[in-house]
């Protein structure tokens, strides 16, 4: 018999869960789900498209076991009925640790989809075959990155002075990213360059190699719609164990409520009011350790800007929606999280009004005046090391942290904070974070405080 328990992040819903377990008494055996998901706002247009990433946990116990991740078995994942939107399609990665579901056509609106995957029993770690057995589907909303060239950094000398951004050191305007092969960091012919004005602690040592395996954007991939909530990180810290969330929990600080943190312990779990507002107080190992639970990874700080400003050339200091200005932006964050004013909601989002919803070129939420986006840096040997390796849903270690060895982490560093940050309601902290500036693009510093965010990626095919 398998346990269930209906999840709700943002604004996917999964419900009715089914599970029926075949013959699992043995190592061949396998789990079949039946569930159905769905979320408001969802398209498929020219340009790309949004989707929802779907995972599986189980454990025997509902005490002091970490929940296991469940692996899918291939041309598994079907379609039982479509109640609303078009026929979706399935991407199921390589290493089957769960299937993206998006609209196969082009759409716009509502979409809930009833579908059935089946779980391979033999790669169940730790799972005592035979006995009771209690499961979970969880859900993210992302957005499709697509595949090809684009900008990064900036034509203007003085965000190239100041702001150290990216240029190409012979014609001085913006690096053009034609491929994921190999850039040299350097100011040779064909090199990737920027100014750190002597500051590597903070804009990056200025040398180096990104080899093949570090993601450059060029690539397509999967990012988060929205930086982490409370809701998401509280079915983390909910199927990790209490050894594991004991470290990972995240509202020691006085400061914590008081800034807008909403997550809370009764009866022996995490919970929270207010499932969609930003999280906060996350140091890095913390962020990572969710990446890794969600089978995703970290995004490089050259993916953030492909996110943000997709194929168009840089223009002088822009920002995520495509001008030099955020006044007219109406989506805010305050002690309930974040919100649109007069009335406006996602459904009237449009080419025409990124500014307004403050939306990237490719509708990504919340690039900037939200959190600090934490990302990989190209400015030192620890982030240079990234292969863009993804998270197996499994933690190590006394503390549980990700065991992704090309990672960043508190020790090591590797970080890189891109898109600004806001210290308290109405306060955005300076620098302004336009998308090209990398005033902290190598500072390596991961505490648990009020401004920094996060959200993971995913490889597309």
């Amino acid at each position: 018999m398998i346990w269930v328990t209906n999840i709700r992040a943002t604004d996917i819903t999964i419900s009715n869960i089914i599970f029926q377990d075949h013959h699992l008494s043995s190592d061949s055996g396998e789990i079949s789900v039946t569930f159905t998901v769905g979320w408001e706002n969802s398209w498929n247009n020219s340009k790309n498209h949004d989707a929802a990433w779907i995972f599986f946990k189980f454990k025997n116990h509902i005490g002091d076991r970490m929940m296991r991740h469940g692996i899918i078995k291939k041309a598994s994942p079907k379609v039982v009925e479509v109640y609303s939107g078009v026929k979706p399609s399935i991407y199921l990665p390589e290493d089957q640790t769960g299937i993206m579901i998006y609209p196969g056509n082009v759409y716009r609106g509502t979409v809930s989809y009833r579908m059935e995957v089946k779980i391979d029993a033999s790669k169940l770690e730790s799972i005592e075959k035979g006995k009771q057995i209690f499961g979970n589907v969880f859900g993210i909303e992302m957005v499709y990155i697509p595949k090809g060239e684009f900008f990064v950094g900036n034509n203007d000398p003085d965000a190239q002075k100041n702001a150290a951004a990216i240029h190409d050191p012979f014609s001085k305007e913006a690096y053009l990213i034609r491929s994921e092969d190999s850039i040299m960091i350097g100011t040779q012919k064909n090199n990737l360059w920027y100014i750190n004005n002597g500051e590597s602690e903070y804009r990056g040592d200025a040398k180096g190699l990104l080899a093949e395996k570090f993601p450059k954007g060029f690539q397509s991939f999967f990012i988060m719609k929205y930086e982490l909530t409370d809701g998401q990180y509280c079915s983390f810290l909910n199927t990790i164990g209490p050894y594991y969330s004991s470290e990972r929990a995240n509202m020691g600080s006085i400061l914590y409520e008081k800034d807008g943190g909403s997550i809370y312990k009764k009866d022996n779990e995490y919970k929270t009011n207010r499932r969609n507002t930003p999280a906060i107080f996350l140091s890095i190992d913390d962020h990572m350790a969710f990446a890794d639970w969600a089978a995703l990874r970290p995004m490089t700080e050259l993916e953030y800007e492909k996110a943000c400003r997709g194929p168009k050339s840089a223009i002088l200091y822009d920002f995520p929606w495509g001008t030099n200005t955020r006044k007219k932006v109406i989506r805010y964050r305050n002690g309930e999280g974040l919100h649109f004013e007069n009335q406006l909601n996602e459904s009237m989002l449009s080419d025409q009004n990124l500014e307004l919803f403050g939306a990237s070129f490719y509708w990504v939420m919340d690039l900037n005046k939200s959190l600090w986006e934490r990302c990989v840096t190209i400015g030192n040997k620890k982030g240079r090391s990234f292969e863009g390796s993804h998270g197996d849903g499994h933690l190590t270690g006394y503390y549980g942290n990700a065991d992704n060895k090309d990672w960043p982490n508190r020790l090591e560093g590797g970080l890189s904070y891109r898109g600004g940050g806001t210290y308290g309601y109405g306060m955005v902290g300076s620098p302004e974070g336009y998308v090209s500036e990398r005033t902290f693009g190598a500072w390596g510093d991961g505490p648990r405080t009020v401004a920094y965010g996060f959200r993971a990626v995913r490889s597309a095919k």
